[in-house]
């Protein structure tokens, strides 16, 4: 308990000291005549030097998001070459649907010559079943004609 309120009191202590004003003159060097004079507190310097510290950040971030200072951060891409890229990009965009386009087709073939050679496989086996049921083989055109 006690060194709660010891920690309590070394904290107003703190705080009061920063809160203590204080004066601030301005004099002329060569007369020492009293050009102006000012009252604050640690604290007010604290807050006036924060919020300064704050604008002038929000100011050099927009200056440099808004200008073309942005293009001397290391890895921001130059605009020239940003184009260059976007350029690839929608070639090699047209070229995979042209790739695409190229192997659906393939695969249409494919199919119908899976087709056609499974149709010629039965062909054949019909033929050979009806030559070998009537005994007659003959040679058959693809027609169909006896020869």
């Amino acid at each position: 308990m006690a060194n709660k309120n010891n920690n309590n009191s070394r904290l107003k202590t703190w705080f009061s000291k920063i809160q203590e004003k204080k004066r601030i003159i301005v004099l002329d060097i060569d007369n020492y005549e009293e050009k102006r004079s000012y009252t604050t507190s640690k604290f007010n310097l604290f807050v006036l030097s924060t919020f300064c510290v704050i604008v002038l950040g929000f100011l050099a971030f927009t200056l440099i998001s808004y200008s073309s200072l942005k293009t001397l951060i290391p890895g921001y891409p130059n605009p020239t070459q940003q184009q260059q890229l976007k350029d690839k990009n929608i070639i090699i965009d047209q070229k995979l649907s042209e790739l695409i386009e190229k192997t659906e087709k393939e695969k249409v073939y494919i199919n119908n010559v899976q087709l056609k050679s499974k149709e010629l496989y039965q062909d054949v086996q019909r033929r050979i079943c009806k030559c070998l049921a009537y005994g007659n083989c003959t040679r058959i055109d693809d027609d169909g004609d006896e020869r």
